[in-house]
């Protein structure tokens, strides 16, 4: 795409209790080298990093990458895994594109929702200090429900009763801001 340079790699740190961390990253810069957009990929049981990265004819990108693990906490013994994921032309990850060795979760969105698909309830969860907006609409682009987080800083959950909800396929949109920040993809089964 000509209209920036993509950059993907990793970033590592070291945490206040001395644990190194290190986690996928991918960014658009402009050709005169201002941010486009910047993006992180975590994977929560260990170190990971992006390792190749490819632009797709759809605008987005397909990356692999590897996570090493640790079998017990203290263990010298560590094994290696490693996954393939597909994003858009901006670095959110795409639903149900995540391919992993061993079936673990990476994590690259600031919401988990769960069950997906859900019949009667669907959890929602962030970890963020921002405060957030949330709107739910339907597979025709219906507004359906819509809340705002009551506090800013710390840990969110919310549980929806989707027992009233006709079945098929949602958009759980997340705004902060005014801005769409993040769409998860909802499956509602009777």
């Amino acid at each position: 795409d000509s209209s920036g340079i993509i950059l993907a790699g990793h970033q590592a740190a070291t945490d206040e209790n001395g644990e190194f961390n290190r986690w996928g990253a991918l960014a658009k810069i402009s050709l005169e080298g201002d941010s486009i957009w910047y993006r992180t990929y975590y994977n929560l049981d260990g170190p990971s990093e992006i390792e190749d990265m490819e632009y797709t004819s759809d605008g987005g990108y397909i990356m692999t990458g590897s996570t090493w693990y640790k079998f017990q906490p203290g263990e010298d013994t560590t094994w290696f895994n490693t996954w393939m994921l597909k994003t858009d032309g901006e670095g959110r990850m795409i639903p149900d594109t995540v391919n992993s060795t061993n079936d673990e979760g990476f994590i690259a969105s600031k919401l988990r929702i769960y069950p997906n698909p859900t019949s009667d309830r669907l959890y929602i969860e962030h970890d963020e200090p921002e405060q957030y907006e949330y709107k739910l609409i339907d597979a025709e682009g219906q507004f359906v429900r819509s809340w705002t987080d009551a506090k800013q800083g710390g840990a969110v959950s919310y549980i929806l009763d989707t027992e009233s909800y006709s079945a098929g396929i949602y958009s759980l949109l997340l705004y902060q801001k005014g801005r769409l920040i993040e769409s998860k993809k909802v499956v509602i089964k009777r």
